[in-house]
């Protein structure tokens, strides 16, 4: 099987990666909580595993519009 074949698989799958802006969601707001009640570092370093877990997401679906997110 060829990866772009999995990736194929992966997003037929998984709806197209529909679950990533979700788990996005929450991680947004779990940093948002931690700015607001915590530090400005520990919301930060929320967002920064935002970033991070798009780029997995990129390459598993083998979507450019995780790249795209990961940079926002």
């Amino acid at each position: 099987m060829e990866i772009s074949q999995a990736q194929a698989d992966v997003r037929r799958i998984y709806r197209a990666g529909f679950p990533g802006p979700l788990v996005s969601a929450v991680i947004w707001a779990a940093a948002s909580a931690v700015f607001t009640w915590g530090s400005v570092a520990g919301g930060m370093a929320a967002l920064f595993i935002v970033g991070g877990h798009y780029l997995v997401f990129m390459l598993l679906y083998g979507m450019r519009l995780f790249a795209v997110l990961a940079g926002c």
